[in-house]
């Protein structure tokens, strides 16, 4: 899915940064593209998704945490872009962030959570 030279670079650029996922990106040699409490959500070169919850055990990611690290990983990296989801043409402006992915939550910017996963947008399935 993701070119292994353009994959291999932007680990190796997250892992060398001073990111805060930058140790979890090391330790699985994969792109850390979401993180949420105590979970991040690691990106194989593959598309595939694994979450790691700090437990020295990677776990499958299901189809919706696919989906999420997807979106982010097309929000965080312009070369991933092509992960987002199209919009299709039933969809309507995410309620909570108006159509923009993200929401401002005590003075910060973040990117939208449910419904919308910070797509923009949300359809009636």
């Amino acid at each position: 899915m993701l070119p292994e030279d353009l994959f291999a670079k932007l680990v190796a650029d997250q892992t060398t940064s001073d990111h805060p996922w930058s140790a979890a990106a090391r330790r699985w040699e994969m792109l850390a593209v979401f993180n949420q409490l105590w979970e991040t959500y690691m990106l194989t070169s593959s598309g595939d998704v694994f979450i790691d919850r700090d437990e020295g055990v990677l776990s499958p990611a299901n189809l919706e945490q696919r989906k999420v690290a997807h979106v982010q990983a097309a929000r965080r990296y312009l070369q991933l872009r092509y992960l987002m989801p199209e919009r299709p043409p039933a969809a309507r402006a995410c309620p909570l962030c108006d159509g923009s992915g993200e929401v401002i939550s005590d003075g910060r910017r973040t990117l939208c959570g449910p419904p919308c996963n910070s797509k923009g947008w949300v359809t009636n399935e």
